[in-house]
């Protein structure tokens, strides 16, 4: 039996497809752009940066704001951002087309698979409104950082645990070389350090 429904967006379709035309060119667009967006947010320092009010640029002096949006830091992570949301996909349509092909491990070799795959999904795969949700969550997720309006942050709570009071109760503070410390505990974190650290705060 035909759906008439799109399973992307509930609106009527054709017979033949899963997916409306709307939802099909609106997957498309946003595979398209996703690669853009997460290069454009792993490049550009002042997006890892403490967010500030509508355009204004962080100051460059030392200890002022949170050590970055950690939102950010998990959107870049190969672990938790767009890869390990596409990958699965062009796993699992591989196996479904029996294709011995192993996915690509970049974001833009993903997305240029999964253009491929769409109009397969659209006509032939039963979960593909839920590809469509999926994507779109991603790229809303990153045009809202590269794109969006700059908010002040949350404090970052220290993640110290001091052997002597217990957990550390003051805030991570972003130094001028990149380094995050703690007022209160005199904790430090070299940049490399506070990006894996980013990505546990993360929620």
């Amino acid at each position: 039996m035909n759906r008439t429904i799109c399973e992307g967006c509930n609106n009527a379709k054709d017979d033949d497809w899963v997916l409306c035309k709307t939802c099909q060119k609106k997957t498309l667009r946003r595979l398209t752009e996703i690669p853009k967006l997460h290069t454009i947010l792993g490049s550009d320092p002042w997006l890892k940066a403490p967010q500030r009010v509508e355009s204004e640029r962080p100051s460059r002096s030392a200890n002022r704001g949170a050590p970055a949006n950690l939102h950010v830091l998990s959107l870049l992570d190969k672990r938790t951002d767009v890869r390990s949301v596409l990958r699965p996909w062009v796993e699992e349509i591989n196996e479904r087309l029996k294709l011995d092909s192993s996915p690509p491990s970049d974001v833009q070799g993903l997305c240029d698979r999964l253009i491929e795959l769409l109009p397969w999904c659209a006509s032939n795969h039963p979960a593909a409104g839920d590809l469509v949700q999926e994507v779109r969550t991603q790229y809303v997720a990153l045009d809202r950082v590269v794109t969006g309006a700059r908010v002040p942050p949350s404090p970052v709570p220290c993640p110290v645990v001091l052997p002597e009071t217990g957990a550390c109760q003051g805030t991570l503070l972003l130094q001028f070389d990149g380094a995050v410390s703690c007022r209160d505990c005199g904790s430090v974190w070299p940049y490399e350090s506070w990006q894996r650290l980013g990505a546990l705060l993360a929620t």
